[in-house]
């Protein structure tokens, strides 16, 4: 199945969770040739997701902002 849809570069980023979310990887290339930054951290609807052997989130910076209303 092909889904005609575009891949934003400039928004979009790669980041590995897992046992060997350290190792060195090859980059990703989309179709139109443009290559996928790595990231260890993505900001997704305001949470923070770090790279990590497991899932995790960081509530640093949502703490900061609560702390700031104070």
């Amino acid at each position: 199945m092909w889904l005609d849809t575009v891949i934003n570069v400039k928004k979009s980023c790669c980041m590995r969770i897992g046992p060997r979310n350290d190792y060195t990887v090859s980059n990703i290339i989309t179709c139109d040739g443009h290559k996928l930054r790595w990231s260890n951290e993505i900001r997704y609807l305001g949470t923070f997701i770090v790279q990590s052997r497991q899932f995790k989130c960081s509530l640093d910076y949502a703490k900061k902002i609560v702390l700031s209303f104070a």
